[in-house]
């Protein structure tokens, strides 16, 4: 299980790096599609999503997606950081406006 969860975070990864816009929708879905096969895995496809959703402007989302990634790993300093930068985004709004035309998607429910 975790192999294919491993598998679907490097293919996000390599769609990510094609530097196509349209293609975000592609990652979130192989991210979405890891932590439905292994929630506790790896925390990859949580960062991923967080990453998204607060360049989407949706911080709530993000902070949802980064609290459960601390769960399976507390001391990530990568998790630690996108917390840092959420929590000083409150004074700020983030907002990509054509990223958040693309990330017009449901979220995995973590509550």
């Amino acid at each position: 299980m975790s192999h294919d969860v491993n598998r679907l975070c490097h293919e996000a990864r390599q769609v990510l790096d094609t530097g196509h816009p349209e293609r975000v929708k592609l990652a979130i879905g192989l991210y979405r599609q890891a932590l439905e096969q292994a929630p506790d895995a790896s925390v990859e496809p949580y960062l991923g999503l967080a990453y998204f959703a607060y360049k989407a402007g949706l911080k709530d989302q993000a902070r949802v997606l980064l609290v459960a990634a601390r769960q399976i790993s507390p001391f990530s300093q990568p998790i630690q950081r996108l917390l840092r930068q959420l929590n000083e985004a409150v004074k700020e709004p983030v907002k990509e406006p054509e990223l958040s035309q693309v990330v017009e998607f449901h979220f995995p429910d973590l509550t």
